[in-house]
């Protein structure tokens, strides 16, 4: 979290029209997933931890946390 423009990623997803606020972005998922793909890497893959950092609010894991690994095990290809 920084105020906006702190950092080049900020300008990148402002400008792609993806830039975290009140309201979510009005495009289709292709889109969406379109101008994502377009942002530059903060770091190399693998250099840096960059999922979101949540506590559990109950003793079942919160939906980011169900949705990455989801994701994650679905991306490997055996």
């Amino acid at each position: 979290m920084a105020p906006p423009d702190t950092y080049p990623i900020q300008k990148a997803m402002t400008e792609a029209g993806v830039a975290p606020g009140p309201n979510l972005p009005s495009h289709t998922p292709d889109e969406l997933m379109k101008r994502f793909g377009s942002l530059p890497l903060l770091h190399q893959p693998g250099e840096k931890w960059l999922m979101t950092q949540r506590l559990w609010e109950s003793p079942s894991p919160p939906a980011v946390y169900l949705d990455f690994w989801t994701s994650a095990y679905q991306a490997i290809d055996d």
